[in-house]
């Protein structure tokens, strides 16, 4: 009975996994883990053709313990050292240009170090790829530049932001079967020549048997960090309830039967946060822990 459940568990996943494309940060987090992937889809988006990526780090964090933290979908440097972060957002609830801004933000400061001088920094790509055309210029690719108003005079800062939508087509063929890949990975009719190497990559993670399992793997770890943050905001909850009533670490310890330093550290997070939102204190103790 048990092995029956456990081969119908596997298969429903396998069903969950089949149906994913890389606007889904399950398969794509674990789609550019991969280097050669993540630099096929680096070059066609930047138009570097002899771009080598040396480094990649899907879902890095920036975390930020006196504000708001973020999370990367995909960062990446090259032989060059140039910095590359790679955003698939589909949401359309969320100001893009301010995250762009956030993003570079956090991205300088990483690679600034104490007594760097301001020529060494970097070059930095910053993409976004979006659902909708949320730019509103008819079109599916634009690059924003630095220039002087009145004046045909772009000025470099070093910063490259590229914005890319899947609601307009692109005039570059290679580029355009990459976005139509990329919101449906199960079509057979795309060709994929130039990010042949990603393609062979998702028909690993989505159809072998061994990738298949890989990202089940990934997909039940996900499964415990939910339920496990879902039990986290609860307990955050009852204990902004109990403070805001007037008691001490010890008291709600007691009551909640939770150990005090637990209760102590949300105390202060929440202290910190200077909020008394359950997601915003969360949020302040996973920066504490970076």
């Amino acid at each position: 009975m048990e092995k029956m459940v456990g081969i119908r568990n596997f298969r429903e996943r396998r069903r969950v996994i089949q149906s994913l494309n890389l606007t889904s940060d399950l398969l794509s987090s674990v789609t550019f883990e991969d280097i050669i992937s993540t630099q096929e889809v680096l070059r066609i988006l930047t138009g570097i053709v002899d771009l080598r990526v040396t480094r990649v780090e899907p879902q890095r964090s920036y975390r930020n313990l006196y504000g708001h933290s973020s999370v990367s979908d995909i960062w990446a440097e090259d032989s060059r050292n140039r910095q590359f972060n790679l955003e698939i957002q589909i949401a359309d609830n969320e100001d893009h240009l301010r995250r762009s801004r956030f993003i570079q933000s956090r991205m300088d400061s990483r690679s600034l170090s104490s007594g760097t001088e301001y020529e060494r920094m970097p070059e930095l790509y910053l993409i976004f790829l979006t659902k909708s055309d949320f730019l509103h210029i008819g079109k599916g690719f634009c690059e924003i530049v630095r220039s002087i108003r009145d004046m045909d005079k772009e000025v470099d800062n070093g910063v490259h932001e590229i914005y890319v939508n899947l609601e307009y087509p692109v005039k570059d063929k290679t580029m355009q079967c990459l976005l139509d890949f990329i919101s449906d990975t199960n079509n057979p009719e795309i060709c994929t020549e130039g990010f042949e190497h990603l393609a062979e990559r998702v028909r690993y993670l989505k159809n072998d048997e061994q990738g298949v399992r890989v990202m089940c793997e990934v997909l039940e770890r996900e499964r415990a960090e939910g339920r496990a943050e879902g039990e986290m905001l609860c307990l955050i909850g009852q204990i902004i309830k109990k403070q805001a009533k007037g008691m001490e670490s010890s008291e709600i310890s007691e009551q909640l039967e939770e150990k005090e330093f637990v209760v102590s550290k949300i105390l202060v997070a929440m202290a910190k946060a200077n909020s008394e939102e359950p997601e915003a204190v969360l949020e302040c103790l996973a920066g504490s822990r970076h």
